[in-house]
C-alpha cells in the first residue's frame, strides 16, 4: 500500500520526523502508537499529500489518487463544531438567519448519494440523526457522521487520528466494534493512537513512534511486548533506548559539506495530486553563483498557468518545462540549454481529439520544442504508467524533430551533461 525510504519532515529548524522506513500492504490494518508529539499525525499528513517531505514515498498502483484515501481527525471535527457554532453568533449579531447544517447535508452535500447515504446511516446506527443539525450532536454522535462520510467515498484506506479522544465510555465501545467490523469487511486501517489500550483486536501490525522516529515495528504480538511498551512511554534519551535491540530504523549518515551555504537532499513537494518537487538535490557552495529564471509557460489555457526554469551554472543550463503544453514561451526560456528537462505526456496519436492535448506535450510535440530551441540533450519525463511499454515509438517519434540526445528520465536516476 505505502513504501516510505528515508522520509523526513522538518517545521522550521525543529524536526519532525526522522528517516522514516516502512512498508504497508494493501488490506493491512496498521496502529501507529505512540506518546503525543511523536510525529503520529505529521506521519498521516504526508500519506495523504498534505505535507512536504525529504526521502521517498510510493503508494500502491492500486490507489490512484489520493481521493481514495479516507480521513478522520478530532482537527476535523473541531473545524466543523467551530463553523457550526458562528452560525448562532452571526445571527445574534446580525439578525439573519443562516439554516444549520444537517447530518444528511454533511454526508452527502449534493444529494446525489442519497440510498448509500440511508445505507451507511444504518449501518453507523446514524439513521435518526440524517435530519438533525450537526450543532446539537454529541462528540459520539459527531464523530459518527464524519466516519460516515468518509464511507461515503468508497476509500481503500481509512485513517484514523485519535477517534477516541473525547468520547465517552459507550461511544469508545462502538466506535471500536464499528472499526472491528470495517477491518472484517477487508478495508484497510490505519488507527493513530496515543495509548495501547486503545487497539482493537482486528489490527494486525503496529508502527510505534518515538521523538519524530521508528521506535519498533511489525506484526502486533511481535512488537508488543511489556518491555517495549514500557521503553515507549519512559522519558529516557532516545539513542539511550537504542542500544537495548529494539526494532529500529538507522540513520543514514550524511557526509558533511562545509563549504555548503544551502544543502537539499531528497525533497518533496506536493499540493494534493500535483507534484511540484520529487527527490531534488542541490548544493550551493561558498563562492558560486547560480542564476535561476523562469517564465510563464501554458498549461490549461486560459485559466491556468505553468512555470518553466532555467538554472544556469559554471556555463551549464538546464531548463525544466513543467507542466505545460508547447508554446513560444518554452522554446525561448530553452534556448541553447544544454539539457532540458521536457513534459512528455502521451503518444501524439493518443492526444488528437483527447482534453489532455489543450495541456501537456506529446513526444512529437517535446521534438518540436528541442528542434526549436537548439538544446543539445533532451530528457524526458512525466510520462503515463504505461508509457514505459512503447519507449521504442516515443522515442522514434521524437526523433522525427530532434536528432540530439535523447534520455528517457528514471526514478533516482543521475545525468551527467
Amino acid at each position: 500500500m505505502f513504501t516510505l525510504k528515508n522520509v523526513s519532515n522538518r517545521l522550521w529548524d525543529k524536526s519532525i520526523l526522522k528517516n522514516i522506513n516502512w512498508e504497508t500492504e494493501l488490506g493491512q490494518s496498521w496502529a501507529i502508537l505512540g506518546p503525543n508529539s511523536s510525529g503520529k499525525t505529521t506521519l498521516a499528513k504526508l500519506l495523504l499529500g498534505h505535507l512536504p517531505y525529504c526521502g521517498v514515498i510510493k503508494r500502491d498502483e492500486k490507489i490512484s489518487n489520493f481521493s481514495e484515501i479516507a480521513h478522520v481527525s478530532l482537527e476535523q471535527q473541531k473545524i466543523l463544531i467551530t463553523r457550526e457554532e458562528k452560525k448562532d453568533r452571526y445571527e445574534y449579531y446580525s439578525g439573519n438567519y443562516e439554516p444549520l447544517l444537517t447530518g444528511r447535508e454533511y454526508m452527502d452535500p449534493e444529494g446525489k448519494n442519497s440510498r448509500e447515504t440511508l445505507k451507511i446511516a444504518e449501518e453507523l446506527g446514524l439513521k435518526d440523526l440524517l435530519e438533525n443539525p450537526i450543532r446539537y450532536y454529541s462528540n459520539g454522535e459527531t464523530r459518527k457522521i464524519l466516519i460516515g462520510k468518509a464511507l461515503l467515498s468508497d476509500p481503500k484506506l481509512l485513517i484514523l487520528d485519535e477517534p477516541f479522544e473525547g468520547l465517552d465510555l459507550n461511544s469508545v465501545i462502538w466506535l471500536k466494534q464499528t472499526i472491528s467490523s470495517l477491518i472484517k469487511k477487508g478495508l484497510g486501517i490505519f488507527l493513530i493512537i496515543n495509548r495501547v489500550e486503545d487497539l482493537v483486536p482486528e489490527i494486525t501490525h503496529v508502527l510505534c513512534l518515538k521523538s519524530g522516529e521508528v521506535f519498533a515495528k511489525g506484526e502486533k504480538e511481535d512488537v508488543l511486548t511489556p518491555e517495549r511498551i514500557k521503553l515507549l512511554y519512559e522519558n529516557k534519551k532516545f539513542e539511550e533506548e537504542k542500544k537495548k535491540n529494539i526494532i529500529f530504523t538507522q540513520k543514514k549518515k550524511i557526509k558533511k559539506d562545509r563549504d555548503a551555504i544551502i544543502m537539499m537532499r531528497n525533497i518533496n513537494v506536493r499540493y494534493g495530486n500535483k507534484v511540484v518537487l520529487e527527490n531534488f538535490n542541490w548544493t550551493v557552495r561558498n563562492g558560486e553563483n547560480w542564476k535561476i529564471t523562469c517564465k510563464r509557460v501554458e498549461h490549461v489555457q486560459p485559466y491556468l498557468d505553468s512555470l518553466a526554469y532555467r538554472v544556469e551554472h559554471k556555463n551549464q543550463t538546464i531548463v525544466f518545462s513543467g507542466d505545460t503544453r508547447p508554446c513560444e514561451a518554452l522554446v525561448d526560456i530553452s534556448a541553447n540549454a544544454d539539457a532540458l528537462v521536457m513534459e512528455c505526456a502521451r503518444l501524439d496519436r493518443e492526444m488528437k481529439g483527447n482534453a489532455t492535448s489543450q495541456s501537456e506535450s506529446s513526444a512529437l510535440d517535446a521534438g518540436k520544442v528541442a528542434k526549436e530551441a537548439n538544446v543539445k540533450n533532451l530528457i524526458l519525463t512525466h510520462q503515463v504508467h504505461y508509457l514505459d511499454e512503447y519507449k521504442d515509438e516515443v522515442i522514434n517519434e521524437v526523433e522525427l524533430n530532434f536528432k540530439g540526445n535523447i534520455i528517457w528520465a528514471d526514478e533516482l536516476m543521475t545525468i551527467k551533461i
